[in-house]
Formats: structure tokens, sequence, C-alpha cells
């Protein structure tokens, strides 16, 4: 239950973390802008590794693809191979 006493300690611990976050105001400011930087740099380190994978991925699909369209032409595989094929990747 809440009586006046534990309300004014509660905006008196209040007040303290205001004090305090207004004194370490530039700290906390450089802290959070510090740890920003950091994530955006993990965050684009992963960006691009992923996007390399991605990348040599969609290569690797192209050649299979032109390699499976190759073989259709040259009658190699049946039809039905061909469409099922194509239409997995």
């Amino acid at each position: 239950m809440y009586t006046v006493e534990n309300i004014s300690k509660f905006y008196y611990e209040i007040e303290k973390i205001i004090n305090l976050v207004l004194q370490e105001k530039e700290q906390l400011i450089n802290y959070a802008l510090n740890y920003q930087k950091k994530n955006k740099k993990i965050n684009n380190q992963f960006d691009t590794s992923e996007l390399d994978n991605l990348t040599a991925r969609n290569k690797k699909l192209d050649l299979l693809i032109q390699k499976l369209f190759e073989k259709n032409i040259e009658g190699l595989i049946p039809k039905e191979t061909y469409n099922r094929m194509m239409n997995s990747y």
C-alpha cells in the first residue's frame, strides 16, 4: 500500500537519480554515442559479410541454372527433371 511516507521516499530517490544524471550528463552522452558507434560498426561488418555471402551464393545459383539450361538444350536431362529443378531454384 502506498503511504505518503513511501511516496515521499520514492520522489526523493527519483530526485537523486535526476541530479546524478544531470551531473554526469556529458559522460552519459559520450557513453551513449560510443555505444551507438560500436554497435553500428558491428552491424555494418555483419551486413557486409552477409552481403558477400549472398552475392557468392547468387553467382553459384546463376552458374547452376546456366548449366541446367544448357543440359536441357542439349537434351541431356528429361524435360520433367529440368522443370522440377528450375522450380527449386
